[in-house]
Parts: C-alpha cells; sequence; structure tokens
C-alpha cells in the first residue's frame, strides 16, 4: 500500500486493535455470554466462529445462526463483527449475509460499524455484487466520512469490473470528479482510487489512460500510486512504457522512479527493451532503476543481468551476479564477481557478496581457487568473513 492508502491501512490496522481490545470486556447493555441465540450460547458462538474453517463444507450450517448474529442489534458489536468477517471468509457459501450487510450499512450511523460491515463486503468481493450500486452512493457522497468513502472504493474493488457501475466510480475518482470538502480530500480520493485500481490486474486496461496522465501529477504519492498499479495491470499496460521510462528518467521523487522500474518488469515483453537501452546510460542513477526491475523478476532475462556484469559500479555488478548465481550456466561467471568483491574496501558491496554465499551455500565449493584464496588474503575483513562462510558451510 501507498500514501494515503498506507494511512487508510495503518488505521484499519489501528481500529482493528482497538476492537480486539474493547471485546475483552462486554460494553455495558449488551447481553450476557450465556444468551442463546440459534440454538447456542453467545460464548459458544464466539468458540465456534474462531475455530471455524471458512474453506470447510461443512461450516455452511452455521450460516443462518451467523447472519442472525450480525442482524441482532442488541448483541455485542464484537460478536456481530466477528460473525460478519467469518461468513466472508467463507464466501460464496455465506452469500445469504449480503443482504443483510446492505441493510445495515444504510441504516447504521455508528462509524465503527460501517467500517466492519464494509470490511466484510470487501472480503466477500465478487459474491457481494449486489451491493456495488450502494456502495457507488456511498462512495460519490460528500457527506460521507473520509474513511468510509475510502473503504467503499476498496470494497467496489473488490467486487470487481464485473458489475457496470464499478468501472465508472472508480474512473471518477482517478480524474478528480468524485465531490469533497476541498481540493486536498479531493486529492487523496484519487490517490486513494489510484491504488485500489491495482486489484483489477489486468482489467484495469480502462483506467490505464487516467493513470498515465497521473503520473505527470505534481505530488509524488498519487504519481507513485499511479505508477505502481499501471505495473500491476501487467503485459494489458504495454501502453504505458514509454511513460515509464520517461519517470526512470526525469522523476525527481527516488520512490517514484524505484516503483516504475518494478512496474516496466512487470508489463515484461517490449517493457525490457526499456531496459535494454537504459542499462548503459551515463547516470548510475538510470542504471541502478534497471537492476531494481530485475531484481524485481523471478527470472530475468540473461543478456540484461551479463549488462549489468560489466557495470563501473561493483554493487550493482553483484547484485547482477546474485541473480545468475542460481542459473547452472551462469554460476561460473556469478561466482567470479561474487569472489572478487569479497574483496572489496566498500562494505556494502563486501556485505553483499558475503550475504550472497552465505544465502546460497549449496552453490559454491570451498575449494575453488578464487575462494581459497580469500582465506590467506591479507586484509582482515576478508579472511574473517571467507572463515565463517567455510564454517557454515560445514554445519549445512
Amino acid at each position: 500500500m501507498r500514501g494515503y492508502w498506507l494511512l487508510f491501512v495503518l488505521t484499519f490496522a489501528s481500529l482493528d486493535s482497538g476492537l480486539a481490545k474493547a471485546a475483552e470486556v462486554p460494553a455495558e447493555g449488551d447481553l450476557p455470554d450465556d444468551t442463546v441465540i440459534a440454538g447456542a450460547t453467545l460464548a459458544d458462538w464466539r468458540t465456534r466462529m474462531k475455530n471455524l474453517n471458512p474453506n470447510d463444507p461443512g461450516a455452511v450450517q452455521y450460516v443462518p445462526g451467523m447472519v442472525e448474529l450480525v442482524g441482532n442489534e442488541q448483541l455485542p458489536w464484537f460478536t456481530r463483527r466477528q460473525a460478519a468477517l467469518t461468513m466472508a471468509r467463507m464466501g460464496g457459501p455465506a452469500r445469504a449475509a449480503v443482504p443483510m450487510l446492505g441493510k445495515l450499512l444504510a441504516r447504521e450511523d455508528s462509524e465503527i460499524t460501517q467500517l466492519w460491515i464494509l470490511k466484510a463486503v470487501s472480503l466477500f468481493g465478487p459474491v457481494a455484487e449486489e451491493l456495488a450500486p450502494q456502495l457507488a452512493i456511498l462512495v460519490r457522497d460528500s457527506n460521507q466520512k473520509h474513511l468510509l468513502r475510502t473503504a467503499a472504493l476498496e470494497a467496489l474493488a473488490r467486487i470487481g469490473p464485473q458489475e457496470p457501475v464499478v468501472i465508472p466510480v472508480l474512473l471518477e475518482g482517478l480524474r478528480g470528479q468524485l465531490p469533497a470538502a476541498n481540493e486536498q480530500a479531493q486529492r487523496e480520493l484519487q490517490m486513494t482510487t489510484a491504488d485500489v485500481v491495482s486489484l483489477l490486474g489486468p482489467h484495469a486496461a480502462p483506467a490505464l489512460p487516467d493513470l498515465i496522465r497521473l503520473c505527470n501529477s505534481d505530488w509524488d504519492l498519487i504519481r507513485l500510486s499511479a505508477v505502481t498499479t499501471i505495473g500491476s495491470s501487467g503485459p494489458a499496460a504495454e501502453i504505458a512504457i514509454p511513460t515509464l521510462g520517461d519517470v526512470i528518467l526525469f522523476d525527481d521523487a527516488d520512490e517514484v522512479r524505484d516503483a516504475a522500474a518494478v512496474s516496466l518488469a512487470k508489463i515484461g515483453g517490449r517493457g525490457l527493451n526499456v531496459f535494454r537501452q537504459l542499462v548503459t546510460d551515463e547516470d548510475f542513477a538510470v542504471r541502478s532503476r534497471v537492476m531494481i526491475g530485475l531484481s524485481s523478476m523471478p527470472s530475468p532475462p540473461v543478456d540484461l543481468l551479463h549488462a549489468v556484469l560489466e557495470d563501473v559500479d561493483p554493487l550493482l555488478r553483484v547484485q547482477a551476479a546474485k541473480k545468475l548465481l542460481p542459473v547452472p550456466e551462469q554460476r561460473k561467471r556469478a561466482l567470479e564477481v561474487i569472489y572478487a568483491n569479497m574483496k572489496s574496501q566498500n562494505a556494502q558491496v563486501q556485505r553483499l557478496s558475503y550475504t550472497t554465499l552465505r544465502d546460497n551455500l549449496t552453490l559454491w565449493d570451498p575449494a575453488d581457487a578464487a575462494f581459497s584464496a580469500l582465506l590467506t588474503h591479507n586484509d582482515q575483513q576478508t579472511r574473517k568473513l571467507a572463515e565463517r562462510l567455510v564454517a557454515l558451510r560445514q554445519t549445512e
């Protein structure tokens, strides 16, 4: 999560923590634990829901009882919330809870209750598609609390683009067209929308032109959200390749440039051609972004890693060697680079060389002449690290 979305997640985490603590002591006026609902006491229901496996087909027998728990406003709120989230994790088998959640959301005036209802709807995802129009109204209502609107935006995105109202609402958010109390609130909604669109994956194609436009925003956090979400669309985002290349070259924020490199790697295909153009750029900051992108890939192109192996910067060379080390045909060349940089006077380069060997103990041999030379090197730190690696090998 990025930007304001990170703040939203932290707020939800704080809310969950507060709810958990409050659940330890029943609120005044709540029904006692021995109250029987749907054939079991509240205490028994809490234990049952805590231990329930949402993937167990037999769990469906408890859905009617949990629906009753959610709908009974005389019960402790934390029990109702537990029932709602338990059913949401069950998904389709607990679909009967969805209409109840919609009715509660429409008439509830407690922000805490509204938030756990929206969290449950988000967990239900496409199963809760019938609530999409209601969520759209909430998102578009400038009189609603900002946190509720952002929670509803996430719920809409998790419901998915198959529901006709979802994409139009998200596009309004990206374009800054959602009504808000002030410009700052509208920009925060815009950033949150850019974040939640990532949940659509390759289905975010209709939003790509707007995401590309947001890459030129004057707010770093919006650019970061837009650039990152573009990458989540994968190969479908090829239209954004030139923009991401420009971000790597010219953006003022390091985090945004890093995200652009990772997004190019996720797009793959022609996106990797941008790396081939930039891997020899005279600017180290640009070349380092190429390596950031390659490092994010499970199996980056060998030709690009070989190009980085020839870089003038030793840290980039070791980073490339680290990615090549697991490839049997490339291992010899990778180890040459790593062994050579075990002797580096640059602490960061030496540390990366050491940790790469430490984390891949079975991929190198202490009997290698180049490694043996490290054991007798005139630098004490180099010898110490090599000896430690040998000791680790012996215990492997």
